[in-house]
């Protein structure tokens, strides 16, 4: 995934580098095959704002990455019983929750201050603020790398070979937000290649959230409709499973195609939640020379040659529709929804998109019921006479066990567009049936959790199933008070659907995973990591097992004016099919993702410090050195032998 995207800081203003290895660890956890190029988009998308833990619901805390349910209820049944949190370190005194996962989700939460009322002041009033005055975030990142400039020399691109990206956002104390973006990719000629706008305003009665622009809107698990980020399963057997959703959004990321362009109102009326949505927006996509209908999306973002710019905006789509919940307090949520999709081109019949004609109407279901150690949500949805479905049930057998069964069933043919599921492919909405079970067990001497997944896929281009299974289990624990290790395994044999172009082939693989992290925080603002990985790879009907094997060791310090972090890492792998994914912090809202494969080293240095109060830089220098190496898979590609790559950003907030 991650799946990727660029996750936004719940404290995004801070220096400090313990942070930036909880976004590292978390997406590297969420990190799948589809990611290879995108994680580095929508950590602008702010998935998860700091909670108050003095008000946060249920719900809300669901909402942090790795919380199950059962960590979530005690931290209530804490607040119910010993009054208001004075610190968020006051976790660390609620019995049942393992000192890591404290430490992940520390950055999520705030304790607002409160104040005992004075009887000697009790006349005077404060103020009115006679002229608002808003807060301005500005960011702008500039991103070079040395493959860029090979490649323009190589091929047709005019553009200039650096990456640009442009956001501001001009807001008042969360009454309303304007933000803008602009942003071009290496090899485009157009400055403004992608531009994006959007204004929310939250207190405009009798409406609690009116959005111009460009927003996301996300409903129940993710099968009808969803924004294009989220966090997937791979990173908890059990926590990471249910998808809460966050409603209507204004989109701050540079994907350009999965967000809607119009508008969008929610309004609330006692437990009772009504929004009613409207888009217009183009999407890029590869058209039949001779019908003209679509055959597939465009998905790259890149408009550099003249091929490229004939794929752009080559699709409307007008999308309308409501939504409608009705929620009691951290114990029901059902809701119902229903839009209708209207493109300005059909759909070629023979394409490996799931749809057909020029339009579709959509219907879903969806659920969430909190009991005292049960949680169970679902969805069900349908649409082109396709149906689908997702329940999941989660369990605290014990204080110290938790565990979740999941069955889902995606019908062949039911358009995925504007979903955003964790089925077998996280992340990705596929055509299948499955059954999922996860557990989690915390002792004294660290954390263990197992999952298993048993799935069947069913394409329309194929007359026999695809059939599979996913296993994966890790362990966590604190040995010492700034020692952090980690382990984990994970599994999987599967039939896949190879499709290329209109043909479609059954193919078997089977890959294996290992990977241990050990993180050790000085007593002073240092901290060092070690990190092993290993990867096993069977490729289709072949008895020749690849391997690839990386190792690498970081270190960094913060201060309050500078932070600086450095990694080196070693690597080998037999071919690309056993390639090693290595997730690299980049600058602040940037997390990037590269495939390593042949034998070499990285290295980079990582730098950010506070110019001025509000005012910050940040920089990044990467170098890759790799020993002369020729293709060892068909269709693959040699990686050059030296490559390396400069990031630049400012951040002013005023």
């Amino acid at each position: 995934m991650l799946l990727l995207s660029s996750f936004a800081f719940a404290q995004n203003d801070s220096l400090l580098t313990g942070d930036d290895l909880f976004w590292n660890n978390l997406l590297e956890e969420n990190l799948t095959e589809a990611d290879e190029s995108g994680l580095s988009e929508g950590l602008e998308s702010q998935p998860v704002d700091p909670l108050d833990l003095n008000k946060a619901t249920l719900e809300d805390l669901l909402r942090i990455p790795f919380l199950s349910y059962q960590d979530a209820k005690l931290i209530l049944e804490y607040r119910k019983t010993s009054g208001i949190f004075f610190s968020p370190n006051e976790l660390y005194m609620v019995k049942g929750i393992p000192k890591p996962l404290i430490q992940n989700v520390l950055p999520f939460l705030f304790v607002s201050s409160y104040k005992v009322k004075s009887t000697t002041s009790s006349t005077l009033k404060a103020t009115p603020e006679l002229i608002p005055i808003p807060d301005i975030d500005f960011r702008s990142r500039m991103q070079s790398n040395s493959l860029f400039y090979k490649a323009l020399n190589s091929k047709n691109y005019s553009g200039s070979p650096i990456r640009l990206y442009n956001r501001l956002k001009v807001m008042h104390k969360g009454v309303y937000q304007l933000g803008f973006i602009l942003e071009k990719d290496p090899g485009e000629k157009s400055f403004t290649d992608f531009s994006s706008f959007h204004l929310s305003i939250n207190s405009l009665k009798p409406f609690t959230t009116v959005v111009f622009g460009d927003y996301n809107l996300e409903s129940g698990q993710g099968l009808a409709l969803w924004s294009p980020y989220g966090f997937l399963r791979e990173g908890s057997a059990v926590s990471s499973f249910h998808m809460q959703e966050r409603s209507i959004r204004p989109y701050l990321s540079s994907d350009e195609n999965s967000f809607l362009r119009g508008a969008a109102i929610s309004l609330s009326l006692s437990s009772f939640s009504l929004s009613a949505f409207y888009s217009n927006n183009f999407r890029d996509a590869n058209t039949d020379t001779a019908s003209g209908k679509v055959v597939s999306f465009y998905t790259s973002g890149y408009h550099r040659t003249y091929t490229e710019l004939q794929k752009k905006d080559k699709l409307r789509e007008v999308l309308f529709g409501t939504k409608m919940d009705y929620t009691v307090d951290d114990l029901l949520t059902v809701g119902a929804l229903l839009y209708r999709s209207e493109f300005s081109r059909s759909f070629l019949e023979e394409s490996p998109l799931s749809l057909s004609g020029n339009s579709f109407n959509m219907m879903s279901l969806y659920w969430k019921v909190f009991l005292e150690s049960v949680f169970i949500s679902g969805e069900a949805a349908y649409a082109m006479k396709k149906p689908a479905f997702t329940g999941s049930l989660e369990l605290i057998l014990t204080d110290n066990i938790s565990a979740l069964v999941q069955l889902r069933h995606i019908e062949s043919g039911f358009p995925s567009m504007h979903s955003f599921f964790s089925g077998s492919t996280s992340g990705c909405l596929r055509e299948e049936t499955g059954v999922y079970g996860g557990i989690n067990i915390k002792t004294l001497s660290g954390t263990i959790e197992v999952f298993y997944d048993q799935f069947k896929k069913q394409k329309a281009q194929t007359i026999l199933p695809a059939s599979g299974h996913k296993f994966g289990i890790s362990y966590s624990h604190c040995p010492m008070e700034n020692l952090k290790l980690k382990l984990r395994y994970r599994n999987g044999d599967e039939e896949i659907c190879d499709l290329s172009g209109s043909s479609s082939a059954l193919s078997f693989r089977q890959s294996r995973s290992y990977k241990a992290d050990i993180q050790y925080n000085f007593s002073a603002p240092v901290f060092i990591r070690f990190h092993a990985g290993l990867n096993r790879f069977q490729a289709p009907l072949s008895p020749i097992v690849e391997k690839g094997f990386i190792i690498f060791e970081e270190t960094g310090f913060s201060r309050e004016m500078l932070s600086l972090s450095a990694r080196i890492a070693c690597f080998k792998t037999d071919s690309y099919n056993s390639r090693i994914f290595q997730t690299e912090y980049d600058t602040p809202g940037n997390l990037v993702s590269f495939p390593l494969f042949g034998q070499g080293v990285k290295w980079y240095i990582n730098c950010r410090f506070r110019i001025l109060s509000g005012i910050q830089a940040s920089m990044k220098y990467s170098e890759t050195y790799l020993s002369k190496t020729k293709a060892s898979s068909p269709g693959t590609y040699s990686p050059e032998e030296e490559n390396s790559s400069f990031s630049l950003q400012l951040d002013v907030k005023l």
